[in-house]
């Protein structure tokens, strides 16, 4: 093979794949390091990719793009993976896929390549994404092929052949740590005992709750079609809104879960994820669908919610399932207009205002003080229809036998 293109990081993984992949295949690496918000120094990681041999470095600044096209894409269904998890790493997958297929396509190369391991959900999310665009370039996965296993040995072969990493990687127990716009990840032999708490190394984004403010914050949000578009009245980008959820729930304790999870091939895993400012922006989005929604959509949506978070954490972001709820989620979303203002006080969001353009909240309709267009004879008719299934019954069921006569 005479060009690879490999998913970069500049993390442990990538780093030893660059070297690794060079000697193995005979080959020229290209690098492609995408910026999906990560705050790291970019330069010095491809400066890291160029000292461990890469013949070139493709640096891709994408986070408006991973900010409104996907991650508030996302927010509109706002799922959660086995009601925890809020799919911080497997929604910036596909992205990073669409880039490494559009560059590979671009340069000419001959294979992609990505640093995911063969126990993880990432190989899936990459491939299954590149698949799904249309892609027929091999796919190399050192961690397939390489035979270490384990970290340690990724360590072990880089001082061996001179591999540069991040400083401080080269301790024996090191944590994998995935940062992104919508949160950070860690796993590793540091977290795998679930009997012990978690490293003071597995937080770094969020705040002890006994460091954040007695007096916490509040933020407005306005959706529009279901979409943030303002913070406090200020109308600012995707990707912006993102870092002020981030930075404001940072400091007040918001989003830390110590998660214990089924990975795509089944295996329990535990992890640590801090998602600030997506955990405010889910509490406020359904507020505000709580006041604009029907209450059969709301119900379905909930039925809908569990396949939606499955698809984005097994990588079907691009399948034409994900597409057919997205149509479904984007639908209802038309109607969601709405300004809440939550209050960001040590470790909890509490919904504090809702003010909502398209509201089906009828205070007098609602209100036990007043009965306009509401006569109360009607829910008779209704009692009645509603209890025809549960009084036809010839018998008592036993449970209920053993109820009444314990009365």
């Amino acid at each position: 093979m005479k060009s690879i293109l490999l998913a970069y990081s500049g993390g442990l993984d990538t780093s030893v794949a660059v070297h690794w992949l060079r000697n193995t295949y005979d080959s020229d690496v290209h690098c492609l390091i995408v910026d999906v918000g990560q705050e790291e120094d970019l330069d010095v990681i491809k400066a890291r990719a160029i000292a461990n041999g890469a013949k070139s470095v493709i640096i891709k600044d994408v986070r408006q793009e991973f900010a409104n096209d996907f991650i508030f894409e996302m927010l509109q269904g706002h799922p959660s993976y086995e009601m925890h998890y809020l799919l911080g790493s497997a929604i910036a997958r596909p992205l990073i896929s669409k880039h490494l297929y559009l560059e590979a396509k671009k340069l000419g190369v001959e294979a992609v390549a990505h640093g995911a391991t063969g126990k993880g959900n990432d190989q899936f999310r990459f491939e299954l994404a590149l698949a799904s665009l249309g892609s027929t370039f091999p796919v190399i996965a050192p961690w397939r092929e390489w035979g270490f296993g384990s970290r340690a040995d990724l360590v072990e072969y880089a001082n061996l052949h001179g591999v540069t990493l991040e400083e401080g990687t080269r301790k024996s127990k090191p944590l994998s740590v995935d940062r992104n716009l919508v949160h950070t990840s860690y796993e590793g032999d540091l977290l795998e005992d679930p009997t012990i708490l978690p490293p003071t190394q597995a937080f770094d984004r969020v705040c002890n709750i006994e460091q954040a403010s007695e007096e916490g914050a509040l933020l407005t949000i306005s959706f529009e079609e279901g979409k943030p578009k303002a913070i406090n009245g200020h109308k600012v980008n995707a990707s912006k809104i993102m870092n002020i959820v981030n930075e404001v729930g940072s400091r007040n304790a918001i989003g830390r879960v110590d998660h214990v999870e089924s990975r795509f091939i089944g295996m329990k895993s535990r992890n640590v994820y801090e998602t600030p400012g997506l955990t405010i922006l889910y509490a406020a989005h359904r507020a505000a669908e709580a006041m604009c929604l029907d209450k059969e959509v709301l119900f379905l949506k909930e039925e809908l919610m569990p396949k939606y978070a499955r698809q984005i954490y097994d990588g079907l972001w691009f399948a034409p399932e994900r597409f057919m709820l997205q149509a479904a989620i984007n639908f209802h979303s038309k109607f969601v207009n709405a300004d809440i203002s939550v209050l960001l006080k040590k470790g909890n969001v509490t919904v504090q205002r809702r003010f909502c353009k398209s509201s089906l909240y009828d205070i007098q309709l609602s209100s036990i003080e007043e009965d306009r267009d509401f006569d109360h004879k009607n829910a008779s008719g209704y009692i009645n229809l509603s209890a025809i299934r549960l009084a036809s019954r010839p018998n008592i069921p036993d449970e209920l036998e053993h109820i009444l006569a314990g009365v």
